[in-house]
């Protein structure tokens, strides 16, 4: 992994994998991220800006990457804004495969995908063999990685599809959903009845770990992302964040959601404990973080730190 190519570097995860790739030292990279970044955070490395539908392809050529990380997804408000998103996503990624293999390119290609590809399991135990059944958001966001998938044993480059939990880091669902209502309301909120199992690994480790698997993996593969010691019922995570705040916990009705957007309703009450068929490939990968508590306070705001 010399000459590393990460599409979506500007986004939640894919800031945090810059920066994992970028330690790891003795790696060329480039990145696409957005128009709106922080030039300086970017310095050391080739940086294109905009998204993956004015990408120049004629890039890969230039820099000929050997590994690709993929985490350039359109975004559209409600049902209908993530279709056509994801339609247009959809032609981006096959324009994108399309050059790989006519120019005979061959990186390995990691994509960044979701576990809500499997929909709501309850208390059921799930692993890369069981069949998808897309929920909530990725109901629509599945139609832009369809490509990808066709690629599997089909191309002459290496195609690795990663499915990750709930991502836990400064930003994203942990903020919007459970920090900023717990700080509006003066309580944290317990979606439902909070029995939906949540599987949780920490952002830095889930890219640490994206980064060993790609390493690791040889071939064509879907893989799950996950920490076996942060499988919790959703009660068990409000009950932790509302110690570490100091704040009560209280049940807030969820179909309060749906008149917003449906996707929203079927994510926060979404259960799923993850697995892996892959253990092999998992050994000599030590988490970080494997505490929930520590999980919580670790990726607090800053202004929060230190809240008892």
């Amino acid at each position: 992994m010399k000459k590393v190519l990460i599409l979506g570097a500007s986004g939640y995860v894919g800031s945090e994998l810059f920066k994992s790739v970028n330690n790891i030292g003795g790696c060329n990279i480039m990145v696409l991220g957005n128009e709106n970044i922080d030039y300086r955070l970017w310095e050391s490395c080739d940086l294109i800006t905009g998204g993956l539908g004015n990408f120049n392809l004629e890039n890969l050529s230039r820099f000929s990457p050997d590994t690709i990380f993929h985490l350039a997804r359109l975004k559209g408000e409600g049902r209908v804004g993530r279709y056509f998103a994801s339609k247009k996503g959809r032609r981006y990624n096959v324009a994108l495969k399309s050059f790989l293999s006519s120019n005979s390119l061959s990186p390995t290609l990691v994509y960044f995908s979701g576990t809500l590809l499997y929909g709501d399991k309850k208390n059921e135990i799930v692993n890369e063999d069981n069949e998808i059944n897309p929920t909530s958001f990725a109901r629509q966001y599945h139609i832009a990685e369809t490509p990808w998938y066709e690629s599997i044993d089909n191309e002459n480059f290496t195609t690795i599809m990663l499915r990750l939990p709930w991502v836990v880091g400064n930003g994203s669902w942990f903020i919007g959903s459970y920090i900023n209502y717990a700080v509006n309301h003066g309580y944290v909120p317990l979606y439902g009845d909070g029995a939906n199992w949540m599987s949780l690994i920490d952002r830095e480790d889930c890219c640490s770990l994206a980064i060993h698997l790609r390493k690791k993996v040889k071939e064509d593969s879907i893989i799950n992302i996950f920490n076996p010691e942060l499988i919790f019922r959703q009660i068990d995570f409000a009950e932790a964040l509302s110690d570490v705040l100091g704040l009560k916990m209280k049940k807030v009705n969820i179909s309060e959601y749906a008149w917003r957007d449906p996707a929203l309703k079927e994510a926060m009450s979404f259960s799923l404990k993850v697995d892996t068929k892959h253990t092999n490939l998992y050994e000599g990968f030590t988490f970080m973080i494997s505490d929930l508590e520590l999980l919580i306070k670790r990726n607090l705001p800053t202004d929060l730190h230190g809240t008892d």
